[in-house]
């Protein structure tokens, strides 16, 4: 009797096989620094291998996005979390096209998230054909070289960004090596963002010459250069034209780019006249965004009726192809304190989902909402149908250049609906 219950006792432990699987966590959001602010993002989540259970306090609608076997999560920063065998079954998904009960590694062709995830609820539909433009730039940030999305349709890479650092020498040149399989023209850009710095450096002939000849030797495996030197005091603006000039006389037959903020009139001593740039720079890019920004009036980032203004006084200086028109990708909220800061698209859905926003508005194609949150908060952001129809209208004022701040921050669905011809 007693070695038949042993028996009974070791073949119900054969036959029993607990769960291996580890839980897979739903990262909250990460800091990100770029021009216009701090970007918030939301850290990535990888399906997990088999039957993963993560305990969820509040009910959440799962939806079936398209994916690889790593997608980005837009869980909140707090303790939510998708039990995702409870939402596959929700949603009738099989076992079958269930990643949780795949191999751990293995490439997906569906993952459920939660309705949330989906950050095209609030699209307004877009109609007609593409758009397409003879260059196409994205700016990519090597440290973030994950967030870009190699299957946009680039003709050029901005690689940013070498600086020039407080001795006035160039430092933290990216390399081209990092964005190797990109087949298009890569150029080196180059920042200041001191107006100090900018002041230490022009002032001095001996300094813009070893600035220029070093970035010249830098751009050996290069396409060219551009110079995005935001902070050039009036008093320098002759300056900033003798380094340009010198620079471009180093780099030869390689274009030579450079960076201007939007104006929609001629300043008086202004270091950014795009009239005189025009007559050193192969190209000028004009950075046709942050019309409203962190320590403004909330805005639209680009306003339509704005950025037409800054074409038309850009195009009465020089013809459409002397120009890039730079758009942006990100968006702002605006609270009564501590709200200001730039979003990615992903991170204004989540906030949108988490303050239960249900109502978007739209001036003049570009959306906005508003929600209560102890204080009154106000997001303008850029989607798909705002990006493709600003780019209509450049291409209709007969723009065929665009550059876009910056890669990894976009709708991915602007990529249906803006193609290059190169």
């Amino acid at each position: 009797m007693r070695k038949n219950f042993i028996f009974v006792i070791f073949f119900a432990a054969l036959c029993f096989k607990p769960s291996s699987a580890s839980p897979a966590g739903l990262g909250g959001g990460t800091g990100r620094d770029g021009i216009g602010g701090a970007l918030s993002k939301p850290a990535p989540f990888t399906a997990a291998a088999q039957s993963a259970t993560v305990m969820q306090s509040v009910a959440v609608k799962p939806v079936v996005v398209q994916s690889s076997a790593t997608v980005q999560s837009v869980a909140t920063a707090q303790s939510e979390s998708v039990q995702l065998a409870a939402a596959q079954s929700a949603a009738g998904a099989s076992s079958a096209g269930n990643p949780a009960t795949r191999n751990s590694g293995v490439e997906t062709d569906e993952v459920m998230l939660p309705e949330y995830a989906n950050p095209y609820r609030w699209n307004r539909e877009l109609k007609g054909e593409a758009v397409n433009f003879k260059e196409i730039w994205g700016y990519v940030i090597p440290d973030y070289i994950g967030e870009y999305n190699k299957n946009a349709m680039l003709t050029d890479i901005g690689l940013f960004a070498a600086e020039i650092d407080t001795f006035g020498n160039l430092s933290k040149v990216p390399q081209r090596s990092s964005v190797a399989d990109f087949k298009g023209r890569v150029h080196l850009t180059a920042v200041c963002d001191s107006r100090s710095l900018s002041h230490f450096v022009l002032s001095s002939g001996k300094l813009r010459k070893q600035i220029a000849n070093d970035l010249a030797l830098a751009a050996k495996e290069f396409d060219g250069v551009q110079i995005d030197f935001e902070l050039v005091p009036p008093e320098d603006a002759e300056n900033y034209l003798l380094f340009l000039k010198y620079l471009k006389k180093k780099l030869g037959k390689k274009p030579l780019t450079v960076c201007v903020h939007a104006r929609v009139k001629t300043l008086e001593r202004d270091a950014e006249s795009y009239s005189e740039i025009g007559k050193v720079a192969d190209r000028i890019m004009i950075m046709a965004y942050d019309e409203h920004w962190s320590t403004s009036a909330p805005g639209a980032i680009a306003s339509m009726d704005w950025c037409r203004s800054v074409a038309e006084y850009a195009l009465s200086l020089w013809p459409a192809e002397k120009y890039i028109i730079g758009l942006p990708f990100y968006g702002r909220t605006w609270p009564e304190e501590n709200w200001r800061k730039a979003w990615y698209f992903e991170g204004i859905n989540r906030i949108m989902h988490e303050n239960n926003v249900d109502v978007v508005i739209r001036e003049n194609d570009v959306p906005y909402f508003s929600f209560k949150k102890e204080i009154s908060v106000t997001g303008w952001y850029e989607d798909a149908h705002s990006v493709v129809e600003r780019s209509r209208m450049y291409k209709d004022m007969g723009f065929q250049s665009l550059a876009f701040w910056r890669m990894g921050q976009e709708d991915a669905a602007v990529w249906q609906w803006i193609k290059s011809f190169d």
